[in-house]
């Protein structure tokens, strides 16, 4: 078409990609006018401990990687961009101006999360970001293998803002700032550390066994060697707690969060502690410098691990992390059924008495965690309910765990969390 400036095979294109399945891109968009500034940083997870003896270094490889794009949409000159067929199906242009252009990237990329059909399963996309400008000229976009010919990043959004100028009204400026989790097609758990396993008390058995390694080391320091002891008491406060919170039903642990962030705290200040004890241990004492940094490191694989029993109480492999207590009242009806059971029709004419029948007020039902089960055209409360609880009348429990209001919330691909019910239990934490 005459007069269409196509500018974006130098620009950048977002796609918002479904977690489960990588090859579902559910919208994308590519600006239409190459961003005017773009910064990428590559820092590395490093740190330096200065101690007497020299400098301790502990590299855990490549950081997250902030980016920050910046530009305008331009004014009223129609420009074509990409958007891949997948998402237009089967076009792969379109033309936009400055304006169409700026709310249609913001409504459906920078609020992609505001999507009616996304709002409460956000969390199972991710956005991926291409620099197109590194593709050949010669290569068509839409039949191009762009995950693997354009530099590409899994991306976090952190930021997005809007300006305008009354000097220009007609052009939208907007900065984006994001944190690239990885490059695409580098493996995803630069972002998942730390890694928890399925038993977190392997875990504890872990950091027992690391504390006991240094703890040898510093009998002959007394407020290291308590402080370690320390440790230990909280250890065992925790790993009793988990024990006494394991559901038989389900087998679901109700995580003792609080009790876990107190033992990365003391096990950080141990560690501030062991690295304050060079002078005792190799000048005083006359133990060897690399002995001591390999006790050192060990410190930091123990603080590293107990970092991962807080991280596990917000990670799926935590499901019963979720602690929360609903105070149902009964139906009307229910409340029928309490008032006259075993009541005969002679009795039920005393009204006095039938009115003055203490009714229970609340049912309480403590929540031990959730199954998530996924929602199709069939799906309705009830359903849910029979199948899990035997009864259908507790549809009501799944609802108000959810923030339904009706089945018309439900919405096939949902993720509806089945409670783990333990009537009238108590929880300590």
């Amino acid at each position: 078409m005459p007069g269409i400036k196509e500018l974006y095979r130098k620009s950048y294109l977002f796609e918002i990609v479904d977690k489960n399945n990588p090859s579902v891109i559910v919208e994308a968009f590519t600006l239409i006018i190459p961003p005017d500034n773009i910064e990428i940083e590559e820092p590395q997870r490093v740190t330096r401990t200065k101690t007497f003896g020299g400098v301790f270094i502990d590299d855990m490889g490549p950081d997250i990687m902030p980016i920050r794009i910046s530009g305008s949409t331009g004014g009223s000159t129609v420009r074509r961009t990409f958007i891949p067929s997948s998402v237009t199906s089967p076009q792969s242009t379109q033309d936009f101006n400055g304006k169409t252009s700026f709310y249609h990237f913001r409504n459906t990329i920078m609020r992609y999360k505001d999507n009616k059909t996304r709002k409460d399963t956000f969390f199972n996309f991710e956005i991926h970001l291409y620099d197109l400008s590194v593709i050949p000229e010669d290569v068509t976009l839409a039949s191009a293998d762009i995950e693997n010919i354009a530099e590409g990043y899994v991306v976090s959004l952190e930021k997005f803002k809007m300006t305008r100028s009354k000097e220009k009204p007609l052009f939208y400026n907007y900065s984006i700032e994001m944190v690239a989790l990885r490059k695409m097609g580098s493996p995803t758990n630069i972002y998942k550390a730390p890694v928890v396993p399925a038993d977190v008390f392997s875990l504890l058995g872990t950091i027992r066994r690391g504390l006991r390694t240094v703890q040898s080391y510093f009998t002959d320091i007394k407020n290291v060697f308590d402080q370690i002891e320390d440790v230990f008491d909280l250890i065992d406060d925790l790993d009793e707690k988990l024990a006494s919170f394991v559901n038989q039903t389900a087998n679901l642990v109700v995580f003792p969060s609080v009790l876990a962030r107190r033992i990365l705290t003391s096990i950080k200040t141990l560690g501030l502690a062991v690295e304050g004890s060079f002078y005792d241990a190799v000048t005083l004492m006359g133990k060897q410098e690399d002995e001591f940094n390999q006790v050192l490191l060990a410190t930091r694989e123990i603080e590293y691990s107990s970092s991962s029993l807080v991280v596990f109480s917000k990670t799926p492999n935590s499901v019963g992390s979720v602690v929360k207590k609903l105070n149902i009242e009964p139906s009307t009806t229910q409340s029928g059924l309490t008032r006259y059971e075993g009541v005969t029709e002679v009795e039920a004419e005393l009204t006095d008495n039938m009115l003055n029948i203490s009714i229970e007020d609340i049912v309480t039902y403590i929540i031990y965690g959730y199954f998530i089960v996924i929602a199709t055209s069939a799906t309705t409360l009830e359903e849910l309910a029979l199948n899990y609880y035997g009864n259908a009348s507790q549809a009501y429990l799944i609802a108000d765990f959810n923030n339904f209001t009706s089945h018309d919330d439900i919405n096939v691909g949902d993720q509806i969390q089945i409670p783990v019910l333990t009537r009238g239990a108590s929880v300590e934490n």
